[in-house]
């Protein structure tokens, strides 16, 4: 069993992945990050979901040190790429977002105005139908 959590896990995009990944028997949903909305149940903001899940506020210390294989991030553009700087190496990510989609950087400033140092070369385009063997073994997952 997968050791998995989410961060960004109140907007839409991590909505609809809590409902996926509860429904998967290979992964235990350890944590769901959202600074707003910590300590609310997730059917008090989605009362299209049953179960009793809350969203937690976990520090990335706390992360590091839980021993989760893999943190999904559905964040904001700029937000993916400090949080994946610090995440532990081990820890295996898929960004929802746009931050590791673009390979050229000036491309990427120029779309986002953001700006960074981040190696984006680590990250492999999420697209199995063209690169399967390289997302079974990437750290960093760009989603499509």
């Amino acid at each position: 069993m997968k050791k998995v959590g989410i961060i960004g896990a109140s907007g839409y995009t991590g909505h609809e992945l809590i409902k996926l990944l509860t429904k998967h028997s290979g992964v235990e949903l350890v944590f769901l990050n959202s600074h707003s909305h910590s300590g609310k149940k997730v059917s008090e903001l989605y009362p299209d979901f049953v179960g009793e899940l809350t969203y937690t506020d976990w520090s990335i210390t706390q992360i590091n040190n839980a021993g989760i294989d893999l943190v999904f991030l559905a964040l904001p553009a700029g937000h993916a790429i400090e949080i994946t700087k610090q995440l532990d190496e081990k820890i295996k990510v898929v960004d929802l977002g746009a931050d590791f989609r673009f390979k050229d950087m000036a491309k990427y400033k120029e779309v986002y105005k953001v700006d960074t140092d981040l190696n984006k070369n680590e990250a492999v385009y999420g697209l199995p139908e063209l690169f399967r063997s390289e997302i079974k073994t990437a750290r960093i997952v760009a989603n499509p």
